[in-house]
């Protein structure tokens, strides 16, 4: 009896079964599609596809040189080293930006070139409150640069030796970009010549050509080691201490953003004086390195070999924001 009524319950349960089969159609429930992130692209100041593009200064060290470096192909590929792009670089990569450099064989071309917006960054710029200024500074000011006298050893008066040296044939190098600052401080009839390079520059002290160079302390010892010639020179005491900034064009269109980015990033760094002293040092120590093996710097057997034809005598100041 119970195998009966069991094969008549399964025998229902099966017809139950194919009937249901018969008249549904079953498939797996389709999988939802969802859309990819949408990825923003950072086009933030100093981002990866908007870099901040710097220009800086190509021939005085401490503060900024570039050296041309064989690449394959012999291609030459164009390297800036000093203190101020180092500083700028590694300040930026640390906090996730990139920066870019602009060459330019001058520091009046860089100015040209952030001036046109070409480069964002001029790092290297002296500042004197001009309103008619086409740049604006970002502060604080990177450094503190005190112009000196240089005369070759013995010669160098006690006392006041800018009007001590009255009368007597002064050097400036082009390149510094200074006889706009000291200008309206030399004595009247100071003979002023302004020469290409620091090479020229002190050549000419050594041959006795000129009676005293007119110059930045730093860059003063940087190159007084290269040319390994210290102990033939005195220097005297600063006759001016300019401030460098880096510096934007005033209708940048990053300028904003920049400023809150170096107040945050680098302000911190530039009011650490040992440590921006150690760097400043180590740049020094640097340029003195890559001569190491150099011969000394000689006075010219031919004293007008040292007077180069773009040498300027009592040159007209330029405007006083450059």
């Amino acid at each position: 009896l119970w195998i009966c009524c069991s094969l008549l319950v399964l025998g229902a349960l099966t017809a139950q079964a194919a009937k249901e089969k018969k008249g549904t159609s079953r498939k797996l429930a389709p999988i939802a599609e969802q859309e990819a992130p949408k990825v923003v692209k950072d086009t933030s100041c100093g981002s990866r596809s908007r870099p901040f593009v710097v220009a800086t200064w190509p021939s005085v060290p401490p503060f900024g040189w570039t050296e041309v470096v064989k690449a394959p192909y012999k291609t030459e590929v164009y390297e800036p080293y000093g203190l101020f792009y180092d500083l700028f670089r590694d300040v930026a990569e640390h906090n996730n930006k990139t920066a870019n450099f602009y060459k330019t064989d001058s520091i009046q071309k860089a100015e040209e070139a952030v001036i046109a917006k070409e480069a964002d960054i001029l790092l290297g710029y002296y500042y004197d409150s001009n309103p008619y200024a086409k740049l604006q500074p970002l502060y604080p000011a990177v450094i503190q640069n005190p112009i000196v006298i240089v005369t070759l050893k013995g010669n160098l008066p006690p006392q006041k030796p800018l009007e001590n040296l009255k009368g007597k044939k002064g050097i400036m190098r082009q390149d510094e970009n200074l006889y706009t600052l000291v200008h309206s401080m030399l004595p009247e009839n100071m003979r002023i010549t302004q020469v290409l390079s620091a090479e020229a520059a002190f050549q000419q002290l050594l041959s006795k050509q000129a009676d005293f160079i007119i110059t930045s302390r730093y860059s003063a010892e940087a190159e007084l080691r290269r040319f390994k010639i210290k102990d033939q020179v005195d220097i005297s005491d600063q006759i001016k201490h300019p401030s460098i900034f880096f510096a934007m064009a005033k209708d940048n269109p990053c300028l904003k953003e920049t400023q809150e980015f170096f107040k945050q990033y680098m302000e911190p760094i530039i009011n650490d004086y040992d440590g921006m002293g150690d760097l400043l040092r180590g740049k020094i120590d640097s340029w003195q390195d890559r001569f190491l093996y150099a011969q000394p710097l000689k006075a010219a057997p031919d004293p007008e070999a040292v007077m180069l034809p773009a040498a300027q005598e009592n040159p007209e100041p330029s405007a006083p924001d450059s």
